[in-house]
């Protein structure tokens, strides 16, 4: 048989064995709840980055389709700006060649009449052209 002391020893020994594998498991769940808890602010920080950049998208988009609006009115202005160019060259070379003073005004009359039926930006441009 065993010696008593000798099975209170290998007891007492398991007992802090044991003791010793619970406080591990203890600061093992400790342990994982903070990854957990990081894991949690981590996903928080991502979702922000992400609606973020989601409103950037969005912004850009605006941006985009406003500067592509900006591009066609500022290439329509130019087309049209040309359009007016040679009508008021044609214009001012049909009031130059004009044979009497009546036939100068009939011409300029005219001019007036065509720069009138031009977009109200270009008229402001070539009235002082016609006077």
């Amino acid at each position: 048989m065993e010696h008593p002391s000798a099975a209170a020893e290998r007891r007492a020994t398991a007992l802090d064995e044991i003791n010793k594998m619970q406080q591990d498991l203890i600061l093992s769940h400790d342990n994982a709840a903070s990854l957990k808890r990081e894991l949690e602010r981590a996903e928080d920080r991502c979702a922000i980055v992400t609606e973020e950049r989601d409103r950037y998208r969005r912004h850009a988009h605006i941006y985009r389709g406003k500067l592509i609006e900006l591009a066609t009115a500022v290439a329509n202005i130019g087309l049209l700006t040309v359009s007016a160019q040679e009508i008021m060259k044609t214009v001012n070379e049909l009031i130059t060649k004009a044979e009497s003073p009546e036939e100068a005004a009939t011409e300029e009359r005219s001019a007036a009449e065509i720069v009138k039926q031009l977009p109200t930006f270009l008229q402001k441009i070539e009235e002082p052209a016609t006077k």
